[in-house]
């Protein structure tokens, strides 16, 4: 039986020629990296993998070139392993990636890092076509550093930056086999021009710290969640913030998230039990709904689950308790959430709809419930027979009506002094 090697997760970038050349009984080979480089310096294997009858494993696939990536060595043929295409390295990136503009004074880290490809791979920042070297009282500080797993590391520090420090700021990596460079423009706003302060915005979306920004120029950064969206703010030719956008990021809260997840269900025309269940659950307490956005998706939820009244044994009872419940949450948010989307009277309406909902599901056409905050009495009687209707609030959970006028005479109590002598209306 012939001999297997394996020299996987090795981060090989390439392999020299001879390498295996003493290996006369060698049938299998393995060498899978996440660095390997399939170009003319591997034209060699190919030739000797055919001529020793060794196989290469499937799992052996090209990272670079981009073109070749994934593809298995051994179906290339010697005409795809050539060098005249421009060098690519399997990590080579700037950080911050962008274009800067920023103000005198500022201070400005970059971070260059790019794989070791071999002993003679070289890191360099470049400014007018000379190499840049640590100059304390410039302001430029350079650091060098290797990491275990190849990768070269060079960072620039820009501490105090001028209006001359305007311009291209470039890193460049050489090779024996070519070379590969990225560059970052850099502009510098002199202090006297318009601009915008720092402020930090507090959404229901995250915390948002907006750096000094120039004027006429629209700011942004990436969502506090919600992967490759960005939020944007922008800074008007008078030096204002306005339009604060932070419409395509996510809520913070998991409860706010949860809420317009069952608020936005599409498809059915119906929730499920489930659903129903997940709604009770989370806003079955107070002190789970703390924004207007809570109470805005809850109410819409609940406005959605009444068409579901009659079949759904007990809801009416569930909706009560609930809405009962969210009359409890902080009378701010109560009142933010009625200016910005009437969500009270969204949640009225449904205490409104259960006896004519009631009455569909079982004919039943008197109705006697009741929840913290809410008394719900309900009749039928002819329109021509109507001989109107009293209702008494004693107190707490002591709420009834009757037809017809009781004691005529009685002076009218209104909400004031029932709410002074705490009967519940």
């Amino acid at each position: 039986m012939g001999l297997q090697k394996s020299l996987s997760n090795n981060k090989i970038n390439t392999i020299p020629a001879g390498t295996f050349r003493e290996l006369n009984s060698l049938r299998k080979i393995d060498f899978k990296s996440a660095y390997l480089r399939c170009d003319c310096h591997l034209q060699w294997i190919a030739k000797w993998s055919r001529d020793k009858n060794v196989r290469i494993q499937s799992s052996t696939t090209c990272a670079v070139p981009r073109e070749l990536k994934d593809k298995t060595l051994k179906s290339l043929k010697k005409k795809d392993l050539h060098c005249d295409r421009p060098l690519e390295l399997p990590l080579f990136e700037i950080k911050p990636s962008h274009n800067q503009v920023v103000f005198e004074g500022d201070k400005l880290p970059f971070t260059c890092r790019a794989t070791i490809i071999d002993d003679d791979t070289r890191m360099v920042w470049i400014r007018k076509e000379e190499i840049v070297q640590t100059n304390r009282s410039l302001g430029i500080l350079v650091f060098n550093r290797k990491t275990p797993d190849k990768i070269m590391v060079h960072q620039l520090v820009l501490e105090n930056l001028m209006e001359d420090d305007t311009g291209i700021w470039e890193c460049k990596v050489t090779t024996p086999q070519g070379n590969v460079s990225s560059k970052i423009n850099i502009v510098v706003i002199p202090n006297t021009a318009a601009y915008c302060s720092s402020v930090r915005s507090m959404t229901n979306k995250g915390v948002y710290k907006w750096p000094k920004t120039v004027a006429g120029v629209k700011s942004e950064q990436p969502c506090k969640r919600g992967s490759d969206r960005m939020a944007t703010h922008y800074c008007t030719a008078e030096g204002r913030w306005e339009k604060l956008n932070v419409d395509r990021c996510e809520f913070i809260s998991d409860v706010t998230r949860k809420l317009q997840d069952i608020a936005e269900t599409k498809g059915n025309d119906t929730f499920s039990p489930e659903k129903a269940n997940d709604l009770f659950n989370l806003v079955s307490k107070p002190s789970s709904i703390t924004d207007p956005t809570d109470l805005m998706y809850a109410s819409k939820a609940i406005s959605d689950l009444t068409r579901q009244i009659q079949w759904i044994k007990g809801l009416s009872d569930r909706f009560l308790h609930i809405i009962g419940s969210i009359m409890k949450v902080k009378p701010d948010v109560l009142l933010k959430g009625q200016k910005s989307d009437k969500a009270c009277t969204r949640l009225v309406h449904v205490v409104e709809s259960i006896p004519s909902r009631i009455k569909e599901a079982t004919k039943k056409t008197e109705l006697s419930k009741h929840s913290d905050n809410i008394a719900l009495e309900a009749m039928e009687q002819p329109i021509l027979d109507f001989p109107g209707m009293t209702c008494f609030a004693y107190a707490t959970n002591i709420f009834s009506c009757q037809g017809g006028i009781i004691n005529q005479s009685a002076p009218i109590i209104t909400k004031q002094q029932i709410k002074d002598k705490d009967y519940l209306s």
